[in-house]
C-alpha cells in the first residue's frame, strides 16, 4: 500500500506510511470499495474526532456523491 501512495506524500517517509496505512486497516476504516456508505462516513468521522482533527462532521447526504464509484465499480 505505502508503494502506491507515497508518491502523492513526497514529504513523507516510507516507514510512516507503512505505519498510518496499517492503522487504518487495524482501525476498520479502510474501505472495502470504491463507493462510502454511509456507516463508512460515520466511521471516519469518529476516528478523524477523536484524533482531534475534525470539530464538525460533514452530513454524508450533501458531501457524498457515489455516482462515479458506481460507475467505475461497473467497469471491468
Amino acid at each position: 500500500m505505502a508503494d502506491v501512495i507515497v508518491p502523492y506524500f513526497p514529504q513523507v517517509e516510507k516507514d510512516i506510511l507503512v505505519s498510518v496505512a496499517d492503522r487504518y486497516k487495524k482501525a476498520d476504516v479502510w474501505a472495502k470499495d470504491p463507493i462510502i456508505d454511509q456507516e463508512e462516513w460515520e466511521n471516519m468521522h469518529t476516528v478523524m474526532w477523536q484524533a482531534g482533527e475534525l470539530k464538525t462532521p460533514g452530513p454524508y447526504d450533501k458531501l457524498v456523491n457515489t455516482s462515479f464509484a458506481e460507475k467505475a465499480k461497473q467497469v471491468k
